[in-house]
């Protein structure tokens, strides 16, 4: 398989970590490697189930920052998913430094923007 450390004790969190860069060749490789090991407190179902989600949001997007601390953009084909967790109590509004405005329940809140001409 083209995933080298696949025996590392290690592997299975390198593998999810590269799916922040390149979600489908993160899941050929969990894929091509079943019975690799798993750290304690992870599973391979819950590795599919992060490479999948990553796959359909696409890639982390940096250049976007908020006001809040607990927020991710991500992009894929020209549109952004923007994901935040509220600690809150009451809904709050966040403000994305692309003048994006979010209005956010407590808890996990996310909308995908439509996409633009020129991304």
């Amino acid at each position: 398989p083209d995933d080298p450390n696949a025996n590392d004790p290690w592997s299975d969190l390198v593998l999810m970590f590269s799916a922040l860069a390149d979600p489908s060749k993160a899941s050929r490789a969990l894929d091509a490697q079943l019975e690799r090991p798993v750290e304690a407190g992870n599973s391979h179902a819950f590795m599919a189930q992060w490479c999948t989600l990553l796959d359909r949001c696409g890639t982390i997007d940096a250049t976007i920052t908020a006001d809040h601390p607990y927020v991710a953009v991500f992009t894929r084909d020209g549109r952004r998913t923007r994901v935040v967790y509220s600690y809150e109590s009451q809904p709050i509004v966040v403000r994305f430094s692309d003048g994006i405005e979010f209005d956010v329940t407590p808890g996990l809140s996310w909308r995908t923007d439509p996409q633009t001409s020129g991304e």
